[in-house]
């Protein structure tokens, strides 16, 4: 949770509960397996436990041609939105500026394609980075999550502020799971199982956490 501090910079770019129902009353039928579409689904615990420990999430965006552009990102999830930090004059920020629909996916897809798919709102804030890692919680959960990297990188706090100076907020509108071989798929009439391809063994901890570069 942010501090109260934080509650007045955010506030406006909070949309009501009635506003964020009727965007998803609104949002057309999904037809991406035929008989199987996903459903909007809220974000039950292991989403929850997934957004608090994935280091990091694929943000898509939509750039001035139509393009889709698609970038992974450091995020810090603050109980109702991702907080991105990212240079100012990145694509993804411009083409936020622009069209404010984007989409995130997020899990581990070597294992059973066990996915976490989330439509949602994005706004670029008008408080920087180093405004928001003054408050105590966000700053405290994005040194949790990244201390270690920035430390390898040889990036200080100071430094880090001042190049990913802008501020994304992306609000979830809609949460779909997606499972390569859940009960729907693998159990449905006249689908076959789908083979899946599983690792022989884990990744190191440092290869898993520590990026060539800033994800962002």
């Amino acid at each position: 949770m942010v501090s109260l501090q934080f509650d007045r910079i955010l506030a406006p770019f909070r949309r009501p509960i009635a506003a964020r129902n009727a965007a998803r009353n609104a949002a057309p039928a999904r037809e991406d397996v035929p008989g199987d579409a996903p459903t909007p689904l809220h974000c039950d615990d292991t989403c929850e436990k997934r957004l608090r420990t994935e280091p990091v999430v694929w943000l898509s965006t939509i750039d001035a041609q139509g393009f889709p552009h698609i970038v992974p990102v450091w995020f810090v999830w603050d109980g109702e939105a991702f907080v991105v930090f990212s240079k100012p004059h990145a694509r993804k920020v411009q083409a936020i500026r622009r069209q404010a629909r984007v989409a995130l996916a997020l899990g581990e897809p070597c294992d059973d394609f066990d996915v976490q798919l989330i439509e949602g709102h994005a706004t670029v804030l008008p408080a920087t980075t180093a405004q928001l890692l003054r408050d105590a919680a966000i700053g405290r959960e994005h040194a949790r999550k990244y201390a270690a990297q920035l430390f390898a990188l040889g990036i200080d706090a100071a430094e880090y502020a001042a190049t990913y100076s802008a501020v994304v907020r992306v609000e979830p509108t809609r949460f779909l799971p997606w499972r390569g071989r859940g009960p729907r798929w693998t159990d449905a009439p006249g689908r076959s199982r789908t083979t899946v391809r599983t690792r022989t063994t884990a990744p190191s901890a440092s290869s898993a956490m520590r990026p060539a570069t800033i994800a962002g």
